[in-house]
C-alpha cells in the first residue's frame, strides 16, 4: 500500500474477504480515502469475483487500472516497471523464483498467449506471474462481463484464468523484470521465505 500511495494513484479500491475487519483497519490507517468492496464468499468464488466486484464499483477508468494481488510483497521497482511501459494492457513478470506454486506466462516479447499453472519446459515461457497488472478499462470491463455471463459466477475462478482467455482477442503485453525482488504469501513456507529472503532487500518505507 505504501508503494502504491507513492506513485500518484488518485483512487484506490480494496476488496476484502477473509479477515475483512482486520484488513479494513489496516487500509483505514494506510489509505483513509480508499474504497472498500466486500466479497462475502472469497473461498468459493475466487479472485475473479473480487475483481468483478471492484470493477462494478468504478465510475470510469479511462487511464486504466493497476490490479494488485493482496498477498504479494514487492518494492517500488515492480510498480514503476508497469507505469513506465507505454501500454495499458500489460502483466508484470519476473524470472523464476523457485518459491513454489508458480504461475507461468507464455507468449512472445509483445504478446501473452497463455497464463497457466501447468509446469513446462517449453521455449515460449516468458517468466513467472508476479501478481501486478495494468489493464485498460476495456479489458477490465470485458473480464468482468465474461465472468458474470460465462457460467463461472457460482464457481471458483481466478482472475488470471479470465485474463488468459482474452489473450486471443486482446494484446496483453508482458513486462519482464529479471531478478525482481518479490514474494507471495500463500502459506507458512512462503511467509518464511519472504521474511528471510525478500524483506531484507526491501527498504521499510517502500514495503508493499
Amino acid at each position: 500500500m505504501k508503494v502504491l500511495s507513492g506513485v500518484g494513484l488518485t483512487e484506490v479500491t480494496v476488496v476484502v474477504g477473509f479477515e475483512g475487519q482486520r484488513v479494513r483497519g489496516a487500509v483505514a490507517e494506510l489509505s483513509p480515502n480508499a474504497r472498500i468492496v466486500e466479497n462475502n464468499q472469497p473461498e468459493t468464488t475466487g479472485s475473479m469475483r473480487s475483481l468483478a466486484l471492484a470493477q462494478a464499483s468504478l465510475a470510469s477508468a479511462p487511464g486504466g487500472v493497476l490490479v494488485v494481488e493482496g498477498d504479494v510483497v514487492y518494492g517500488s521497482e515492480a510498480v514503476e516497471a508497469l507505469l513506465e511501459s507505454p501500454h495499458l494492457d500489460q502483466v508484470l513478470l519476473s524470472s523464476p523464483t523457485g518459491a513454489g506454486d508458480e504461475v507461468w506466462v507464455r507468449g512472445t516479447s509483445d504478446q501473452i498467449t497463455e497464463i497457466t499453472k501447468t509446469p513446462s519446459s517449453r521455449a515460449d515461457i516468458l517468466g513467472e506471474l508476479v501478481g501486478l497488472s495494468r489493464l485498460s478499462e476495456g479489458t477490465l470491463d470485458e473480464m468482468a462481463a465474461s465472468h458474470w455471463s460465462g457460467g463461472a459466477t457460482h464457481a471458483l475462478e481466478h482472475y488470471e484464468e479470465r485474463l488468459s482467455a482474452l489473450c486471443d482477442r486482446r494484446r496483453i503485453h508482458p513486462v519482464l523484470v529479471e531478478g525482481l525482488i518479490w514474494g507471495e504469501v500463500d502459506d507458512a513456507t512462503h511467509l518464511e521465505r519472504v521474511e528471510r529472503v525478500i524483506l531484507p532487500h526491501l527498504d521499510g518505507p517502500e514495503l508493499r
